[in-house]
């Protein structure tokens, strides 16, 4: 265990985590737009210009045409794309997917049936203009792949020609849209997120999905789409992003960090924290911050469970730990249910606080006589609320003043060698007053023998005066 944290300085933690080094495997093409229209994925894959004059390392400004003006100083990561739709602007990325890709020169690269599409994006059209179509991305030839405004400001998401998810996103704002396509068999499923979230998912045939390259702000041939606003950090992969992945893409376009980046470049660290099991504790302190900050990292448990430990960066660390920030790091928590017993009342400390509501400190929350292990059991009330009357009711009748009592006398089991059968032989002796005791004759007494094999014997009591009466046994 740590000392306590009065005791102990920040704890300072030289722990590394490559950050972005696992978004760049399969990565297809990445655009940044700092300088020009260039891959920076390595892979050579550089923008088409298919149309007017696209503005790269746009640094924020008032666009104005024919004295229509419109604003776009916001920025995300440095520098952005502008595209004015009055100019005409719009390009294609030398990317796609399926037996389309060879019909192009040069060749476009071919992404298979499994793939991820990210951008982030910022309308913001002039005054002048009256479309209310506006596209991110599309195929070069069709809408495999989509996502633009469907009208005004509904925006919608397409898989191999197939109506995907729409919704509605506020102009002038910047957004994240990442599309995930995964084959499987026969099928193609598009899960679409947007700024973080989950957007929704549509499944189509695999073999539909066919498109020779993926057009950048316009919408496929022969339709006049244009995007007016701003695209940043356009980026392609021939797999899918895990969820992990999203959610780093997410947290470094609002950090302004690029893809291509670490985070440490900018001075800051990213601290990738989960809890294993989000249903049994959260985490907090993740996010990102700067390098030398103090951070107070917490895994906190949910009622009636536990924390077990951390996996990664943390492995060494408890519950509750100060962090001098130096590097990206990740780690995950692990929680468990608390099966302990603490008051012996024959229910885990889980149960008592989750699913009974009792307490595991007490073993008789109502406080009425009966552990609340038995209430659930064997009694069937509640453990939360006292059954003090029925319990006073019953004590009074089952009390010795109250209570007769009838004693089996000296059963005894013989065999008749001659014939082998068996003969069980005993008496039953009656008290009113657990004093006096007689013979209670069994001339009287009916005997059935039941389908379970058990001899039910009944009889007289010894008396009217008591309503009860207790059984027991004598040895012979």
């Amino acid at each position: 265990m740590l000392p306590p944290l009065s005791k102990l300085s920040a704890l300072h933690l030289l722990l590394a985590l490559p950050a972005g080094a696992a978004l760049t495997d399969g990565l297809a093409g990445y655009y940044d737009f700092e300088s020009d229209l260039s891959d920076k994925s390595g892979n050579n894959r550089s923008l088409i210009i298919a149309g007017g004059t696209p503005e790269t390392a746009w640094n924020g400004g008032t666009v104005t045409r024919s004295g229509s003006s419109i604003d776009r100083s916001t920025l995300l990561v440095g520098k952005a794309l502008n595209l004015v739709d009055a100019d005409g602007d719009w390009m294609k990325l030398p990317i796609g997917s399926g037996p389309s890709t060879t019909s192009v020169s040069p060749a476009a690269y071919n992404l298979g049936g499994t793939f991820t599409i990210s951008a982030w994006h910022l309308l913001a059209p002039l005054p002048s203009n009256t479309s209310t179509r506006y596209f991110v991305f599309e195929g070069e030839t069709n809408y495999d792949v989509s996502w633009g405004t469907s009208t005004a400001d509904t925006y919608a998401a397409y898989n191999a020609q197939t109506n995907g998810p729409t919704g509605d996103l506020t102009r002038g704002t910047w957004h994240h849209v990442v599309h995930v396509f995964e084959t499987t068999g026969t099928t193609i499923n598009l899960t679409a997120y947007v700024d973080g979230t989950y957007f929704g998912t549509v499944s189509a045939t695999a073999s539909g999905m066919d498109f020779s390259r993926i057009v950048l702000g316009n919408a496929r041939s022969g339709q006049d789409r244009k995007w007016d606003g701003l695209i940043d950090e356009v980026a392609v992969w021939n797999r899918a992003l895990t969820s992990s992945e999203l959610n780093e893409l997410e947290v470094r376009g609002h950090a302004g960090v690029g893809l291509a980046e670490t985070f440490e470049s900018r001075g800051k660290a990213y601290l990738n924290l989960s809890s294993g099991q989000p249903l049994l504790g959260t985490v907090s302190g993740g996010g990102v911050h700067n390098i030398g900050q103090h951070v107070q990292i917490t895994a906190q448990a949910a009622p009636g469970c536990i924390f077990t430990g951390w996996n990664g960066n943390f492995a060494s660390q408890g519950a509750s730990f100060d962090l001098t920030v130096a590097n990206s790091v990740a780690a995950s928590a692990n929680f468990a249910k608390d099966t302990a017993d603490s008051d012996g009342d024959g229910l885990s400390n889980y149960d008592e606080i989750v699913i009974y509501g009792t307490n595991p400190t007490l073993a008789d929350t109502d406080g009425d006589g009966i552990p609340d292990g038995d209430e659930v059991r064997f009694t069937g009330t509640s453990p939360t609320s006292a059954d003090t009357s029925l319990l006073g009711s019953a004590s009074a009748v089952l009390g010795t003043a109250n209570t007769g009592s009838i004693v089996i006398n000296g059963p005894a089991m013989s065999v008749d060698t001659s014939t082998g059968n068996k003969f069980l032989q005993f008496g039953l002796l009656g008290s009113e007053n657990q004093t006096t005791w007689n013979v209670l004759p069994l001339t009287a007494a009916s005997a059935v023998l039941l389908p379970s094999g058990d001899l039910e014997i009944r009889t007289t009591a010894p008396g009217a005066s008591k309503a009860i009466y207790q059984i027991s046994g004598r040895k012979p």
